[in-house]
């Protein structure tokens, strides 16, 4: 899952988890290793559902085909996928299914010519690469050595460590609370806290209830739930305000859903918090749909007694 919202919010250009904001929507090439096309279709549209994007309309490729990765079908196929499409980012998933056999996983020397097979062509051309792991099962806490098989953690420049925070998973509610190491040999690093609900799953209409939410926050913030949950909203808030007032009254309400991305409770929360205190005008106005022009509601701030000439109004529009 979370994997699949970095391709997406890559992809779209929209926050990742509502935090971490691409430069710029690149396409993504994903190898898909197990599970097979219609599981990850599944979850993939769910994941754009919840992040506010079509995923018709993203450059999202993936690969259902699984071969070694120092095969030549698969060498192959990687740099043909790198000349035409050019990704911004490669994901695999998961490792183990693209190792093959003739590489010893204990062998630090083995592994290392293994994984840099992969990652050469990616930096070759550009392109960032998003490999999915596991860990071992004996150790404890959380750290690179943890990763099974030799040689990854010596290899990765830069990481992602997911573990469950104890006692804090509901499998059958689809509510997951994971701590989320972000690492790198260049900058040093971070921890955050993620709570991730996908939904239970119903067996009998072998679908995931409701919409997928989140929450993130750095890990050792504020104790107190409710500040926390103030100072989310806060910030929400402000990020429509600042959008509003960079294009007023050029965008629908789902526009700026879009732009804003993370799940669609807090949005909503946090719009109708604004429109009670007055903030927003609109104006009924000539919007591009689908190569056409529709009339809509679009939305800008509206000014105030103290501020007449409040930047991004909708009369400063006008």
């Amino acid at each position: 899952y979370v994997a699949s919202f970095i391709a997406v919010g890559l992809a779209s250009g929209v926050p990742i988890f509502g935090q971490f904001i691409p430069r710029e929507n690149l396409p993504v090439v994903a190898y898909v290793g197990e599970g097979g096309r219609q599981p990850w279709v599944r979850r993939i549209k769910r994941i754009c559902a919840a992040m506010g994007v079509g995923l018709g309309d993203l450059e999202l490729h993936p690969i259902f085909d699984v071969a070694p990765i120092s095969s030549p079908v698969f060498q192959e196929s990687l740099r043909r996928d790198l000349d035409e499409i050019q990704p911004g980012l490669i994901t695999l998933d998961p490792y183990y299914a693209y190792h093959g056999t003739a590489t010893r996983a204990s062998d630090l020397h083995q592994e290392g010519s293994l994984l840099n097979q992969l990652s050469t062509p990616c930096i070759d051309a550009g392109a960032s690469l998003l490999m999915n792991n596991h860990m071992n099962q004996t150790g404890s806490g959380i750290e690179l050595k943890r990763i099974t098989g030799a040689g990854s953690g010596e290899w990765a420049d830069s990481w992602l460590l997911l573990a469950h925070r104890k006692g804090k998973r509901d499998v059958e509610a689809g509510s997951f609370r994971l701590s989320l190491e972000i690492g790198s040999r260049q900058w040093g690093g971070t921890s955050w806290e993620l709570d991730l609900d996908i939904g239970r799953f119903d067996v009998d209409t072998g679908q995931h209830d409701g919409a997928i939410a989140w929450d993130l926050r750095r890990a050792g913030a504020s104790s107190s739930t409710m500040d926390q949950v103030t100072a989310r909203a806060d910030r929400l808030q402000s990020r429509i305000c600042d959008l509003l007032a960079e294009h007023p009254v050029e965008m629908t309400r789902e526009d700026i859903k879009r732009k804003i991305g993370g799940s669609r409770q807090p949005f909503d929360d946090a719009w109708a918090s604004l429109s009670k205190e007055g903030v927003f005008s609109s104006m009924k106005g000539k919007h591009a749909e689908g190569g056409r022009l529709a009339t809509r509601t679009l939305w800008g701030l509206a000014p105030t007694m103290a501020e007449p000439d409040r930047p991004g109004s909708v009369e400063d529009a006008a």
